[in-house]
């Protein structure tokens, strides 16, 4: 016969889901008496302030809603606006670096965050046409990534996103804070 005991009930840990970017963890934590955690049977959550954590997550991706929604500009399967923000309150977008940055730092963008060989080559080619008219749309910039290169399309896609979003800025900045803040 076998006989199962129950183990004794280990403390949860507090768990929070936080919408905001993971560059701010310091301040977040400082002020984590405005949130909720997500395991919580007690919606009042009585912790002010957190010094240092256990484990921290960062969702490091965009999602198919960014992708499958031609108004966010992400994608360039679909004619939508040039913008690429995770966060709408950025006034950084994708339309304003095409139609604004020189030669240099818009082939070190794909160069770098694409890793697109034909940097140089595409960057002469937008500047080109946006000495036309500005450069709004998605279909519009792939139209003029596709006459030099399709493979490339994901790649300046990818680059301009990056940019936008600072994300390797922010990645940066996490993983610094993030690892002053571990419980070692």
């Amino acid at each position: 016969m076998e006989v199962l005991a129950e183990k004794p009930k280990e403390k949860q840990p507090t768990v929070y889901c936080i919408l905001s970017n993971f560059r701010d963890i310091k301040e977040i934590l400082k002020n984590l008496s405005i949130y909720n955690p997500i395991n919580s049977v007690n919606s009042v959550n009585s912790v002010n302030s957190v010094n240092s954590v256990n484990i921290v997550y960062g969702d490091l991706g965009v999602s198919s809603v960014h992708f499958d929604t031609a108004e966010r500009g992400f994608s360039f399967r679909f004619d939508g606006p040039l913008d690429m923000r995770l966060d709408l309150a950025n006034p950084l977008t994708a339309k304003s670096l095409i139609n604004s940055l020189e030669y240099d730092k818009m082939a070190e963008i794909f160069r770098v965050y694409g890793d697109e060989p034909k940097a140089g080559y595409l960057t002469k080619k937008i500047l080109e046409a946006r000495k036309i008219r500005p450069i709004e749309t998605t279909k519009e910039l792939s139209d003029i990534v596709i006459k030099i290169s399709r493979e490339a399309l994901p790649r300046v896609f990818q680059a301009l996103r990056i940019a936008v979003n600072d994300e390797f800025g922010a990645l940066q900045t996490m993983l610094a804070d993030a690892s002053d803040m571990l419980v070692s």
